[in-house]
């Protein structure tokens, strides 16, 4: 047992009851004195029959807390059981290498969760409080070779699932839920739970002293950054981790001419240099006539139909590789007699698009035209573009409106407790004004203007001589899995084109029940990742083979409207 003899007659002393030194290091840089105090090693008693991960780490976490509570009368005994989880299987400390090697197999490329029960007694008459945490990680498909080097490390003993989150491998990403559980301690439940058990007075000074030591990024989803240069083609949104799986590590950009910019609007310049804190990227390569794809000649080779893809920033895959975009990956399920061009524009309006349609369908002789339709395409009034630097358009998270609102208020910059409290709120207004926002933008007597664009702008696709066009209203990554909000604005959309003859399919329910956090390419950027895409195009997909076939297929006749 390891003591801290200033505690030893103290009310409110912590005791951990745990033998592990990484909780034991996160009570200490989270800036907690405490003692240690180890259970009985027989209470760890395993899994009892038909008992889950989630309800073995909480009933452990409470045998550990019960076995050491009889050596104290007074303080608060913290109790923690952690375990990894697969397919509803346990994955506990392996007992030794091949136990472990067995677990890494088991893991590689795969899904997995950690569950921590956490345990936190206040002993002077206070009633034991449980609660469990989740993590879900994944972690990349490790070769033999890999898994053998790290065995040989010894890094895997005494660690749930045979290996360490805080060893900083690089090839377990954590995909949702604190990295600190990862660990073995949920720390932000700790700092709550200690709230609860030492009373709210008391629990609310612990709690600002946990969120200056410890949560000092606690609340904040990170910043993408914008890397270009104006002497190449090439340029790329960066990110502070690799959230979705699907980028890749910054270039070196030690050379040529290259750019820094935040997020904001409008966006700042930054020192090179603070690429560091955004070293995942998703790489923007444009051909010489400005695609995200590859150059295409006049005409398709012969048999094979070629189709222009419109849209903004969710059909141009912003976020992911080209190889795992919305139309790559239609392009691969219609088959080499199709060719998709992508050539869709971020940051496009209806009129912007119907541009593009303009000034490539005819002279790539193009007989189709998908225009992928998403609700802030929408030309906003001059009063609502001017609002729209308010505002997160549920895409974008940008942080540095709610800083500016935070820095001007006395207490949140002296507290970071009230600064959590009131960045919370503050996030709710936002994302409800910019809910509003965008039903605003379909109302006919708040927007007029644009309205009347959009409905002449459908009429012109309706009415293209050359092209038969078809669109798909893709749903943004928000209440997927309840209400969804901007139903509205799909049904209006749809009741349009289809009144214009214009065939439309609506994604929404293709994404009904989705977890939409599972679905965005980071938590400061929701766009669509490539699994979102994939969910798009295999719906796309089926709804053209079933319900409008002559799209894909040159040989069957266009019905007559």
């Amino acid at each position: 047992m390891i003591t801290d003899p200033s505690l030893s007659t103290h009310p409110d002393k912590l005791i951990l009851a745990s033998s592990s030194p990484r909780r034991a290091e996160l009570l200490r840089e989270a800036g907690y004195r405490f003692e240690i105090f180890a259970p009985d090693e027989s209470v760890e008693c395993g899994v009892c029959s038909g008992e889950s991960p989630p309800e073995m780490v909480a009933r452990l976490a409470l045998q550990k807390a019960e076995n050491v509570a009889p050596q104290y009368s007074t303080g608060v005994l913290i109790a923690c059981d952690t375990v990894a989880e697969w397919a509803g299987q346990a994955l506990g400390k392996p007992a030794d290498e091949d136990h472990a090697r067995k677990m890494l197999h088991t893991l590689r490329g795969r899904t997995h969760r950690v569950y921590s029960g956490l345990c936190v007694w206040n002993l002077a008459g206070g009633s034991p409080e449980v609660r469990v945490a989740k993590t879900t990680l994944e972690m990349d498909t490790l070769n033999d070779d890999q898994i053998e080097e790290y065995l040989a490390t010894g890094g895997w003993e005494g660690k749930a699932g045979a290996f360490g989150y805080q060893d900083r491998l690089g090839w377990v990403r954590i995909l949702e839920g604190s990295e600190s559980n990862v660990v073995g301690l949920p720390m932000e439940w700790f700092i709550r739970a200690l709230a609860l058990a030492l009373g709210l007075v008391l629990g609310c000074g612990i709690a600002e002293i946990g969120l200056r030591l410890f949560g000092k990024d606690l609340f904040r989803v990170g910043a993408k950054t914008y890397l270009v240069s104006e002497a190449t083609n090439v340029n790329y949104h960066c990110y502070p981790d690799n959230y979705s799986g699907d980028l890749k590590p910054v270039p070196d950009v030690t050379q040529g001419p290259w750019r820094l910019y935040d997020s904001a609007l409008p966006p700042n310049e930054l020192p090179l240099e603070a690429i560091n804190d955004t070293p995942w990227c998703a790489e923007y390569r444009m051909s010489p006539q400005k695609l995200r794809d590859r150059t295409y000649p006049p005409t398709p080779p012969p048999g094979v139909l070629r189709v222009l893809g419109i849209g903004d920033s969710f059909a141009m895959g912003v976020g992911v590789p080209v190889e795992r975009s919305l139309f790559r990956q239609l392009n691969a399920l219609a088959g080499l007699d199709v060719e998709i061009i992508n050539a869709a524009r971020s940051g496009s309006y209806l009129p912007n698009e119907y541009a593009q349609v303009e000034r490539l369908a005819e002279p790539l002789n193009c007989s189709r035209v998908l225009i992928i339709f998403i609700p802030n395409d929408m030309p906003p009034s001059k009063t609502q573009g001017e609002e729209e630097s308010l505002i997160n358009d549920l895409i974008n998270v940008r942080e540095s409106y709610l800083d500016s609102e935070l820095a001007s208020n006395w207490l949140t910059r002296h507290s970071k407790l009230l600064e959590l409290i009131q960045r919370v709120w503050t996030t709710r207004q936002v994302h409800s004004k910019t809910l509003e926002w965008y039903l605003d933008c379909y109302d006919e007597e708040k927007n007029p203007e644009g309205n009347v664009v959009m409905q002449a702008i459908f009429k012109h696709f309706s009415e293209m001589p050359n092209a038969e066009v078809a669109m798909v209203i893709y749903p943004l990554m928000e209440g997927l899995d309840g209400d969804y909000p901007l139903a509205p604005i799909h049904q209006k959309v749809d009741q349009l084109a289809t009144q214009l003859g214009i065939p439309v399919l609506d994604l929404a329910p293709a994404f009904a029940g989705q977890d939409p956090r599972e679905l965005w390419v980071h938590p400061c950027d929701h766009h669509p990742n490539s699994k979102a895409h994939a969910i798009a195009a295999n719906a796309i997909y089926q709804w053209l083979t079933t319900e409008v076939p002559w799209f894909l297929d040159p040989k069957q006749a266009v019905p007559a409207q």
